[in-house]
């Protein structure tokens, strides 16, 4: 399971990016619990007090594509939930945009809570 903090404007995200919610397969989003104080949720923009547990998934895969426009390279960070311990496992692919060639794939498996974070630089 994905699962994404909601960005907002006040949340700091650049101008210069844009993430578009295109070519899902599958894909739907879930809440276990909201408001919760568990430190396991992520907090949300704006308090100090306030988590979601939330999710983006899909029943294959699902695709987040990043357009960076700036021409300058930014970290990003996915970070990963298994609110009710069901021993999910995740693949990211990071693809370009042009290509389609694999930049970098990484795993995670037996996880409550995990990141991944790489640094991009152009379309993917």
């Amino acid at each position: 399971m994905f699962t994404a903090l909601m960005a907002t404007p006040s949340s700091g995200m650049p101008r210069q990016s844009c993430v578009c919610h295109g070519q899902y397969a599958g894909n739907s989003s879930w809440v276990w619990n909201d408001p919760t104080s568990s430190t396991p949720a992520l907090q949300k923009a704006g308090t100090t007090t306030d988590r979601i547990a939330a999710t983006w998934y899909g029943s294959t895969s699902f695709t987040v594509s990043l357009n960076l426009t700036d021409g300058r390279s930014h970290r990003v960070a996915f970070y990963f939930l298994d609110w009710d311990a069901a021993g999910r496992a995740e693949t990211v692919e990071i693809s370009d945009a042009s290509s389609g060639a694999i930049l970098n794939s990484q795993s995670v498996s037996g996880f409550g809570a995990a990141s991944i974070s790489c640094s991009i630089s152009k379309e993917t």
